[in-house]
């Protein structure tokens, strides 16, 4: 017999179903997985965003517009692509928590999972932000607005 506090009978059970069963595994790897998936989605939309806007950040970029200009007014396109995301994902998070909220193992989805969602969409679209900023910033100028 052993006799436990609640908060140590809490982090040996949470330690128990996430690193020594499959589905704490699969779960934790599954996370990762979609964080670097959705990374890689938001770069590329990024990305071709800022190409197709090329000439218009290169005419910026003529007019004197600073690095730092141009990487701000990407960083706002990439937060409104995380705000976006985040939105579109809490909304299908909160549906799929009120909707097993009738079966016998409901989900629990504490206020504090949404904040962490959030701050890590815009982390991921900070990130996303390099990318394209890196490629409007190597483009002279002058060669955009002859083609």
């Amino acid at each position: 017999m052993e006799v436990l506090t609640s908060a140590e009978f809490r982090h040996r059970s949470i330690s128990h179903w996430l690193f020594r069963t499959g589905a704490g595994i699969a779960l934790i790897l599954g996370t990762i997985l979609g964080v670097v998936i959705g990374a890689v989605i938001e770069a590329q939309t990024l990305y071709s965003a800022a190409l197709d806007h090329i000439k218009e950040f290169a005419v910026l970029r003529m007019l004197g517009a600073s690095a730092s200009y141009v990487y701000r007014i990407i960083l706002a396109q990439a937060s409104l692509i995380s705000v976006a995301g985040f939105a579109l994902g809490a909304l299908c998070v909160a549906l799929v928590d009120r909707l097993s909220q009738q079966t016998a193992l409901p989900m629990v989805v504490p206020p504090s999972l949404f904040l962490a969602m959030l701050i890590v969409s815009l982390a991921i679209g900070a990130f996303s932000t390099i990318v394209a900023v890196l490629k409007v910033l190597r483009v002279d100028p002058a060669t955009v607005l002859m083609r």
